[in-house]
């Protein structure tokens, strides 16, 4: 019974309150507006009944023009609209302290943690390499050479998204003291390289090592590591034809169309030297 009492009287304070105020300031308004007429030298005299009766009148059309013009003063200058509340953003966490546990599928993190430090990476590494091994050949001042490797990772390169998406996978993985990108984020990086990062880095080493000349000295290291590649790309190629089939891995899933990777490279003749011509003239057919 108190708490429906107490209640009531909250509720009846509100409406009292309300008048409060606005009594409040008709009667100091209206004493002001009295004294005045009581003691102007320009109104005839009068008793505090009459000059009381004139302050709520003066009050009253004092109050109704002060509303007219907030009301006019907003019709003309109306409020902007308000903005809709904005939704939250869902946004997927890339870094956990413990990703294994986190992982809804703990077999299928695994899986794809091993195809990433097994087949991904590895095959990343071998075009970056080329790459750098290429500029420094032919780059003889090491400066010049750093600040050509740096270019790569520019945002305003074609290799930017490979560079991109490459580093930032590979450095989850290689945290310490253990992975520490979540199962979504691998995916995401996973999808951005196969979706064209991958294949667009490649097709920019194979134009660069199909138009330019390198020294002999160079030759051999250079050799190697395009062997290196190649036998990590067409594993690439292999490994990725079982993740792109299993429904766990998600935006992943392409079971019915060809990945875009690219095609498996064939070896280059032991007799052809760089620039590599046999790669330019089948970049279509049997390369990425």
């Amino acid at each position: 019974m108190w708490k429906i009492t107490k209640r009531l009287l909250h509720i009846a304070d509100k409406g009292v309150d309300r008048f409060g105020y606005w009594a409040g300031f008709y009667i100091v308004v209206s004493g002001i507006w009295a004294w005045l007429v009581k003691h102007s030298s320009w109104v005839p005299p009068m008793n505090w009944a009459d000059a009381g009766l004139i302050g709520i009148a003066a009050t009253t059309a004092l109050t109704v023009v002060l509303s007219l013009a907030a009301v006019s003063w907003r019709y003309f200058h109306p409020l902007l609209p308000a903005l809709a509340e904005p939704k939250a953003l869902d946004i997927k966490p890339i870094h956990s302290s413990d990703p294994f546990a986190e992982a809804l599928d703990k077999p299928a993190y695994n899986e794809i943690l091993a195809f990433c430090l097994d087949t991904l990476l590895p095959a990343c590494h071998g075009i970056a390499e080329l790459q750098e091994l290429v500029i420094k050949a032919k780059c003889e001042d090491m400066e010049i050479a750093w600040l050509a490797t740096s270019g790569l990772h520019s945002q305003l390169s074609d290799t930017y998204s490979f560079y991109k998406n490459y580093g930032a996978l590979s450095g989850g993985i290689a945290s310490s003291p253990g992975p520490d990108i979540t199962f979504e984020a691998m995916l995401d990086y996973i999808d951005e390289l196969e979706k064209g990062a991958y294949r667009d880095n490649y097709l920019q080493f194979v134009k660069m090592i199909s138009t330019i000349e390198i020294d002999q000295s160079h030759q051999k290291a250079i050799r190697e590591a395009w062997e290196r590649f190649r036998v990590s790309h067409n594993r690439l190629l292999a490994e990725y034809h079982n993740i792109k089939r299993d429904i766990r891995f998600g935006k992943l899933l392409r079971p019915a169309r060809k990945s875009r990777w690219g095609d498996t490279i064939e070896p280059i003749p032991p007799v052809e030297g760089i620039p590599f011509l046999s790669l330019l003239s089948t970049e279509g057919k049997t390369h990425p």
